[in-house]
Formats: C-alpha cells, structure tokens, sequence
C-alpha cells in the first residue's frame, strides 16, 4: 500500500493508532482507486508548449499488485456513500473518508480527509507541525475545514471524467438473510429461509455465530441464553397434555 512509517503490532493501529504521513495516506487511497495496483503518486501527466506539443508525458509506471480487483472494490463500496451521509455537495461521484487525531486535552492536533475516483486521489491535511500539534484545533474536523479547501478542488475539475468502477468477477450481490451489499464470492455463508413465517422462538440453545464473523470475538456460552419461559400448570380436571416437539431455532 506504500506505508513506509513504522506501524505498531497493536489492534489499535487499526483505526489510526500509529502515525501515518499525508502522503502515504494519498498513495494507500491510490491503490483502491487503482483497482488494488499500486504505482507511485504523481502529479503531472503530460507538459505541453503554446503550440499543444508535448514536452513531458509520465509514461506507464510499473505498477505492484496488492489488493485483488475484488477486494478493492468492496473497499469502495464502503467509502462511496460517505459524501452523501455528510453532505458534501460535490459535483461528483467520489468514495471518501475524513479523520482527526486527539490529543487528549479538548483539542484535534490533525484533520484530514481523503477521497478519490478513478481520474483521482485529493488529500487535505490541516494541521500543526510542532509536538502535539501545538495544542490542537477546535473542532477543525475533515468533514467542516478540510472538506471546504477539498470542495473547491475538486467541484473545479474537469467534468468529462471516466465511468465509475464497475463490479469485477469474485465479488457477488447481495447475501440470502442480509442487507443487499456486495460479497467476496464465498464469504456468504447463509441460506434464504424456507418460508416467510415468523421465526419460532429460540431454545436453550444459543444459535451459532456466522463464519464471516473474526474469530476475536467471544463465542455464545450456554449461561448467556435466554432461559425457556415455564409452561402453564394442568388444570386439575384435564389430565396432562401429551408432550409436542419443541421447536427449534431457525
């Protein structure tokens, strides 16, 4: 993905405990808009004189694979949707993602936010060079600052730009029992429900865990179901009723 920082072995490093320059956030986002291939950032493409010929055109660059198209897409499946959860008001299909850091005094150190399309990747870090960020900003996040310099940007760009990415083979739409979202092939595991009747109640027994689910999480332990609720006494006229099967969890 291009992180060249030193990134700590803890689960923490996972929503941004290690720290992580501008730029190699822009070169990880890359490699999703690129379909998981990783090339090296650039920023001019072609120079050309007063007469349209060209001087300098960045040639095809060796590209590294490290994400498959598959996983790479779902990861913008995921980013796609956050300009309208927050209102961006772009011009543009973009997937994107805003952060901050704390400092643990009230104050946001660094802002940042993130966004690409298959024509580009825009990075925007507002922030303070000096130790803690120099007592942090107030409520300077991505979302408000970073995305007013970002907007202007990028609702200035050209307007004829490539299609948005379509779905590559490996990945599959929607999963039987589960919102309509896109799957690795494989990773879907459930079966659609043999009919549209209520679910009976549930048992004793606690139901298993979906295997897409990370094996850290703790599994159900028999304590924590729900005890059955007792059944009514016989009445004292009516002999015992014969005992029907019990039903089980779907």
């Amino acid at each position: 993905m291009g992180i060249k920082s030193k990134l700590e072995p803890y689960l923490s490093t996972a929503i941004g405990a290690s720290a992580v320059t501008m730029y190699e956030h822009v070169q990880g986002y890359q490699t999703f808009a690129n379909m998981g291939q990783r090339v090296d950032l650039r920023v001019i493409n072609e120079v050309q004189d007063s007469s349209g010929h060209t001087v300098f055109k960045y040639e095809n660059p060796t590209s590294t694979t490290v994400l498959t198209p598959a996983e790479a897409f779902l990861m913008t499946d995921v980013l796609k949707n956050y300009q309208y959860t927050w209102g961006f008001g772009w011009n543009r299909q973009m997937a994107s993602k805003t952060g901050t850091s704390d400092n643990g005094k009230g104050g946001i150190p660094d802002s940042w936010i993130l966004a690409y399309n298959p024509d580009i990747v825009v990075g925007v870090w507002i922030g303070n060079t000096a130790p803690n960020g120099g007592g942090g900003l107030i409520r300077a996040y991505g979302e408000n600052v970073g995305l007013t310099i970002m907007k202007r940007f990028v609702n200035g760009l050209p307007t004829s730009m490539r299609a948005w990415y379509q779905r590559p083979p490996g990945v599959v739409q929607g999963c039987a029992g589960d919102a309509q979202d896109p799957f690795l092939q494989g990773a879907c595991t459930a079966t659609p429900s043999a009919s549209a009747s209520p679910s009976p109640s549930p048992s004793g027994s606690p139901s298993a865990l979906p295997s897409v689910l990370p094996s850290i999480l703790p599994s159900a332990s028999a304590s924590a179901s729900p005890s059955p609720s007792p059944s009514a006494p016989p009445s004292p006229a009516a002999s015992p009723p014969a005992a029907g099967p019990q039903p089980s969890p779907s």
